[in-house]
Protein backbone atom coordinates (compact mmCIF):
# COMPACT_ATOMS: atom_id res chain seq x y z
CA UNK A 1 0.00 0.00 0.00
CA UNK A 2 1.72 3.46 -0.57
CA UNK A 3 1.44 6.12 1.65
CA UNK A 4 2.71 9.81 0.57
CA UNK A 5 3.91 12.08 3.21
CA UNK A 6 3.42 15.86 2.59
CA UNK A 7 6.17 17.99 3.63
CA UNK A 8 5.08 20.92 6.34
CA UNK A 9 4.65 23.58 4.27
CA UNK A 10 4.48 27.08 5.01
CA UNK A 11 1.62 27.99 2.59
CA UNK A 12 -1.78 28.67 3.49
CA UNK A 13 -4.12 25.38 2.99
CA UNK A 14 -6.97 25.40 0.29
CA UNK A 15 -10.49 26.66 1.19
CA UNK A 16 -12.87 24.11 1.30
CA UNK A 17 -15.68 26.29 2.21
CA UNK A 18 -16.74 29.93 2.24
CA UNK A 19 -19.81 30.42 4.87
CA UNK A 20 -21.54 33.54 6.19
CA UNK A 21 -18.37 35.36 4.90
CA UNK A 22 -15.98 32.88 6.65
CA UNK A 23 -13.88 30.91 4.67
CA UNK A 24 -13.41 27.30 6.40
CA UNK A 25 -9.63 25.86 5.35
CA UNK A 26 -9.23 22.15 4.71
CA UNK A 27 -7.57 20.36 7.50
CA UNK A 28 -5.51 17.72 6.55
CA UNK A 29 -5.30 13.80 7.82
CA UNK A 30 -1.97 12.84 9.68
CA UNK A 31 -0.27 11.69 13.14
CA UNK A 32 1.08 13.75 15.95
CA UNK A 33 2.53 14.31 19.04
CA UNK A 34 -0.54 15.78 21.15
CA UNK A 35 0.57 17.83 24.87
CA UNK A 36 4.32 18.35 25.59
CA UNK A 37 7.00 17.34 27.74
CA UNK A 38 6.92 18.32 31.41
CA UNK A 39 5.09 18.46 34.68
CA UNK A 40 2.43 20.77 34.07
CA UNK A 41 -0.75 19.16 34.74
CA UNK A 42 -2.96 18.08 32.02
CA UNK A 43 -0.77 18.55 29.36
CA UNK A 44 0.57 14.94 29.58
CA UNK A 45 2.02 12.57 29.48
CA UNK A 46 2.73 13.15 25.56
CA UNK A 47 1.47 10.53 23.21
CA UNK A 48 0.51 9.80 19.77
CA UNK A 49 -2.65 11.16 17.88
CA UNK A 50 -4.44 10.12 14.33
CA UNK A 51 -6.95 12.20 13.11
CA UNK A 52 -7.87 9.75 9.78
CA UNK A 53 -9.84 12.66 7.88
CA UNK A 54 -9.67 15.48 6.72
CA UNK A 55 -12.15 18.18 7.94
CA UNK A 56 -13.14 21.89 7.24
CA UNK A 57 -11.93 24.54 9.96
CA UNK A 58 -12.92 28.25 10.29
CA UNK A 59 -10.02 30.46 9.84
CA UNK A 60 -11.29 32.75 12.63
CA UNK A 61 -13.47 32.77 15.72
CA UNK A 62 -17.07 33.59 15.15
CA UNK A 63 -17.59 37.20 15.20
CA UNK A 64 -20.47 39.25 17.58
CA UNK A 65 -22.14 40.65 14.35
CA UNK A 66 -22.33 36.86 13.09
CA UNK A 67 -23.47 35.95 16.25
CA UNK A 68 -26.30 38.56 16.42
CA UNK A 69 -27.16 38.19 13.01
CA UNK A 70 -28.29 34.16 13.49
CA UNK A 71 -29.34 34.84 17.25
CA UNK A 72 -31.04 38.07 17.90
CA UNK A 73 -28.82 38.68 20.80
CA UNK A 74 -25.37 39.50 21.76
CA UNK A 75 -24.26 38.26 25.39
CA UNK A 76 -20.68 39.69 25.01
CA UNK A 77 -19.25 42.37 27.87
CA UNK A 78 -16.98 44.06 25.27
CA UNK A 79 -19.07 45.00 22.18
CA UNK A 80 -17.91 45.18 18.71
CA UNK A 81 -19.53 43.27 15.66
CA UNK A 82 -15.81 42.35 14.30
CA UNK A 83 -14.85 41.11 17.74
CA UNK A 84 -14.82 37.73 18.77
CA UNK A 85 -18.18 36.67 20.42
CA UNK A 86 -17.66 36.01 24.59
CA UNK A 87 -19.82 35.64 27.79
CA UNK A 88 -20.79 32.46 25.89
CA UNK A 89 -21.15 29.54 27.22
CA UNK A 90 -20.71 26.17 25.83
CA UNK A 91 -23.89 24.83 25.50
CA UNK A 92 -24.46 27.85 23.91
CA UNK A 93 -21.53 27.52 21.59
CA UNK A 94 -23.91 24.57 19.98
CA UNK A 95 -27.06 26.33 19.94
CA UNK A 96 -25.62 28.29 17.78
CA UNK A 97 -23.90 25.75 15.50
CA UNK A 98 -27.35 24.19 15.13
CA UNK A 99 -29.26 27.61 14.65
CA UNK A 100 -26.50 28.74 12.15
CA UNK A 101 -26.65 25.42 10.44
CA UNK A 102 -29.90 25.30 10.07
CA UNK A 103 -30.18 29.44 8.84
CA UNK A 104 -27.92 28.07 5.84
CA UNK A 105 -29.94 24.99 5.05
CA UNK A 106 -27.67 22.61 6.50
CA UNK A 107 -28.86 19.31 9.26
CA UNK A 108 -27.37 20.29 12.20
CA UNK A 109 -25.02 18.05 14.58
CA UNK A 110 -26.27 18.44 17.86
CA UNK A 111 -29.60 17.39 20.07
CA UNK A 112 -30.11 19.39 22.43
CA UNK A 113 -32.70 18.18 25.18
CA UNK A 114 -36.61 18.07 22.56
CA UNK A 115 -34.87 20.93 20.19
CA UNK A 116 -31.61 21.58 18.61
CA UNK A 117 -31.63 25.32 19.69
CA UNK A 118 -32.04 24.50 23.58
CA UNK A 119 -29.34 26.67 25.03
CA UNK A 120 -30.13 25.59 28.31
CA UNK A 121 -30.34 21.39 27.95
CA UNK A 122 -28.13 19.31 29.85
CA UNK A 123 -28.62 17.00 27.57
CA UNK A 124 -26.46 16.81 24.46
CA UNK A 125 -25.64 14.20 21.85
CA UNK A 126 -24.14 14.22 18.64
CA UNK A 127 -26.00 13.58 15.38
CA UNK A 128 -24.08 11.58 13.34
CA UNK A 129 -23.48 12.08 9.30
CA UNK A 130 -24.17 15.47 10.28
CA UNK A 131 -23.59 18.54 7.30
CA UNK A 132 -23.84 21.54 9.78
CA UNK A 133 -21.37 23.24 12.14
CA UNK A 134 -19.49 22.00 15.15
CA UNK A 135 -17.02 22.70 17.30
CA UNK A 136 -13.91 20.80 16.73
CA UNK A 137 -12.67 18.08 18.90
CA UNK A 138 -9.71 18.95 20.93
CA UNK A 139 -7.12 16.99 18.89
CA UNK A 140 -8.43 18.56 15.63
CA UNK A 141 -7.93 21.88 17.43
CA UNK A 142 -4.20 21.32 18.56
CA UNK A 143 -3.37 19.60 15.09
CA UNK A 144 -4.34 22.47 13.72
CA UNK A 145 -3.04 24.99 15.88
CA UNK A 146 0.44 23.16 15.55
CA UNK A 147 0.26 23.75 11.50
CA UNK A 148 1.75 20.32 11.07
CA UNK A 149 4.76 20.92 13.91
CA UNK A 150 5.54 17.60 15.52
CA UNK A 151 3.56 15.64 13.19
CA UNK A 152 2.91 14.19 9.78
CA UNK A 153 0.12 15.36 7.15
CA UNK A 154 -0.72 11.92 5.63
CA UNK A 155 -2.66 11.51 2.38
CA UNK A 156 -5.94 8.83 2.93
CA UNK A 157 -6.44 5.61 3.24
CA UNK A 158 -6.26 5.43 6.90
CA UNK A 159 -4.75 2.22 8.44
CA UNK A 160 -4.57 2.06 11.77
CA UNK A 161 -1.54 -0.62 12.23
CA UNK A 162 0.14 1.42 9.22
CA UNK A 163 -0.65 5.11 10.64
CA UNK A 164 0.34 3.97 14.53
CA UNK A 165 3.74 2.75 13.32
CA UNK A 166 4.24 6.08 11.50
CA UNK A 167 3.39 8.23 14.95
CA UNK A 168 5.94 6.21 16.45
CA UNK A 169 8.44 7.24 14.05
CA UNK A 170 7.96 10.95 14.86
CA UNK A 171 10.01 13.13 16.75
CA UNK A 172 8.85 14.22 19.79
CA UNK A 173 8.17 18.09 19.77
CA UNK A 174 9.11 20.37 22.41
CA UNK A 175 6.73 23.54 23.49
CA UNK A 176 5.12 24.73 20.58
CA UNK A 177 3.44 28.17 20.47
CA UNK A 178 0.35 29.12 18.13
CA UNK A 179 1.65 31.24 15.06
CA UNK A 180 5.06 30.40 15.76
CA UNK A 181 7.53 31.95 17.78
CA UNK A 182 6.98 35.46 16.89
CA UNK A 183 4.00 35.59 19.44
CA UNK A 184 4.13 39.92 18.96
CA UNK A 185 2.80 39.31 14.97
CA UNK A 186 0.23 36.85 15.72
CA UNK A 187 -1.46 36.82 19.32
CA UNK A 188 -2.78 38.92 21.55
CA UNK A 189 -2.12 38.08 24.85
CA UNK A 190 -1.79 40.07 28.43
CA UNK A 191 0.89 41.86 27.74
CA UNK A 192 0.08 43.47 24.14
CA UNK A 193 -4.17 43.79 24.35
CA UNK A 194 -4.55 46.46 26.75
CA UNK A 195 -6.99 44.25 28.91
CA UNK A 196 -9.17 43.45 26.11
CA UNK A 197 -9.90 41.26 23.16
CA UNK A 198 -9.72 42.46 19.27
CA UNK A 199 -11.31 42.91 16.18
CA UNK A 200 -10.72 38.78 14.62
CA UNK A 201 -7.87 38.90 11.98
CA UNK A 202 -5.93 41.70 13.47
CA UNK A 203 -3.22 40.04 13.96
CA UNK A 204 -1.45 37.89 11.31
CA UNK A 205 -2.47 34.69 10.58
CA UNK A 206 -0.66 31.64 11.24
CA UNK A 207 1.59 29.44 7.90
CA UNK A 208 -1.97 27.45 7.72
CA UNK A 209 -4.30 30.50 7.51
CA UNK A 210 -5.98 30.56 10.58
CA UNK A 211 -6.11 33.85 12.57
CA UNK A 212 -6.22 33.74 16.57
CA UNK A 213 -5.36 30.02 17.30
CA UNK A 214 -3.70 31.90 20.32
CA UNK A 215 -5.16 34.56 22.29
CA UNK A 216 -7.68 37.27 21.99
CA UNK A 217 -9.98 34.99 23.07
CA UNK A 218 -9.73 30.95 24.20
CA UNK A 219 -12.06 28.36 22.54
CA UNK A 220 -14.85 25.84 23.73
CA UNK A 221 -13.95 22.67 22.37
CA UNK A 222 -16.21 19.09 22.55
CA UNK A 223 -13.85 17.19 24.85
CA UNK A 224 -14.80 16.19 28.13
CA UNK A 225 -11.33 17.42 30.65
CA UNK A 226 -9.77 14.78 31.43
CA UNK A 227 -6.18 13.45 31.85
CA UNK A 228 -4.65 12.15 28.85
CA UNK A 229 -4.18 8.33 28.04
CA UNK A 230 -0.36 7.29 27.05
CA UNK A 231 -1.13 5.30 24.29
CA UNK A 232 -2.23 5.59 20.39
CA UNK A 233 -5.34 7.42 20.15
CA UNK A 234 -7.56 7.57 16.79
CA UNK A 235 -9.59 10.73 16.50
CA UNK A 236 -9.82 10.74 19.91
CA UNK A 237 -13.40 13.01 21.62
CA UNK A 238 -13.65 12.10 25.50
CA UNK A 239 -17.48 13.10 26.42
CA UNK A 240 -18.01 10.79 29.98
CA UNK A 241 -17.13 13.57 32.13
CA UNK A 242 -20.36 15.61 31.18
CA UNK A 243 -19.59 18.85 34.14
CA UNK A 244 -16.21 19.83 32.51
CA UNK A 245 -15.13 21.09 29.50
CA UNK A 246 -12.35 21.98 27.51
CA UNK A 247 -10.96 25.31 26.06
CA UNK A 248 -8.38 26.20 24.16
CA UNK A 249 -5.63 28.64 23.06
CA UNK A 250 -5.57 31.14 25.81
CA UNK A 251 -7.25 34.45 25.85
CA UNK A 252 -6.49 38.25 26.05
CA UNK A 253 -6.21 37.97 29.85
CA UNK A 254 -3.54 35.24 29.79
CA UNK A 255 0.25 35.45 29.69
CA UNK A 256 2.53 34.67 26.83
CA UNK A 257 3.48 31.19 27.99
CA UNK A 258 -0.64 30.85 27.91
CA UNK A 259 -0.09 30.77 24.23
CA UNK A 260 1.08 26.98 24.05
CA UNK A 261 -0.76 24.94 21.48
CA UNK A 262 -0.28 22.41 24.42
CA UNK A 263 -2.40 24.44 26.94
CA UNK A 264 -5.61 22.85 28.22
CA UNK A 265 -8.10 24.74 30.46
CA UNK A 266 -11.28 22.90 32.25
CA UNK A 267 -14.53 24.72 33.31
CA UNK A 268 -18.33 24.06 33.89
CA UNK A 269 -19.94 24.01 30.64
CA UNK A 270 -22.97 26.11 32.21
CA UNK A 271 -19.88 28.71 33.24
CA UNK A 272 -19.06 32.04 30.34
CA UNK A 273 -16.48 34.18 30.56
CA UNK A 274 -15.69 37.64 28.57
CA UNK A 275 -12.04 35.93 27.83
CA UNK A 276 -13.80 32.30 25.77
CA UNK A 277 -15.59 32.30 22.44
CA UNK A 278 -15.30 29.63 19.86
CA UNK A 279 -14.58 28.95 16.74
CA UNK A 280 -16.53 25.90 14.42
CA UNK A 281 -15.30 23.16 12.21
CA UNK A 282 -17.43 21.08 9.30
CA UNK A 283 -17.26 17.66 8.04
CA UNK A 284 -15.36 17.36 4.70
CA UNK A 285 -17.23 16.83 2.17
CA UNK A 286 -21.18 17.47 3.73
Amino acid sequence: MLFLFLACSSSELPVCARVGGIAFREVPAGVFWMGEVGNEPYTVPLHTVAISKSFCMAEQEISQGLYQQIMQKNPSRHKGNRHPVENITWYEALAFANAWSLYEGLTPCYALGESQQDEKSRNVSEIAQCTGFRLPTEAEWEWTARNGRGGKVLKEPFDAERWEYLANELKQDQRAYAGGIDLERHVWHKNNSDGHHHPVRSKKSDSWGFFDMGGNVAEWVWDSFKEYPSTFQIDPKPSDIPHIRVSRGGGWSDSANMMRVAVRSGDGPEWSFDWVGFRLVKNRGQ
